[in-house]
């Protein structure tokens, strides 16, 4: 008889639902003056965990994307403080604004 392996009873079984837990508590425990930091923070680890040159957050308007919040490794360069990046990734714009298809690029090599 084969036995099924006993199930995972710690979080290291889930390494995305535990990284969310983590920056969510985080997050809500922040003031307002902190909350930039936090999510600066926040970002640098899921570079970390996910072992990926360079995260951040994005807001849209219109056909502008820019970047809000940004962590990359040092050897990444940074982007330009308030550069379109509809502009400069015509691709991935279209790709996941117009297609609604994911865009993942592990490492800034890839492109």
């Amino acid at each position: 008889m084969i036995k099924s392996p006993a199930p995972c009873q710690d979080s290291s079984c889930f390494p995305l639902e535990e990284l969310v837990t983590r920056i969510s508590a985080r997050i809500v425990r922040s003031s307002s003056e902190e909350l930039d930091d936090v999510i600066l923070q926040s970002l640098k680890e899921i570079v970390t965990v996910y072992n990926v040159d360079r995260c951040g957050l994005l807001s849209v308007k219109g056909n502008t994307l820019v970047v809000t919040h940004g962590w990359q490794n040092a050897d990444v360069p940074q982007l330009p403080e308030g550069q379109n990046l509809a502009d400069l990734y015509p691709w991935s714009w279209r790709r996941l604004f117009f297609d609604r298809e994911v865009v993942a690029i592990d490492k800034i090599d890839d492109l």
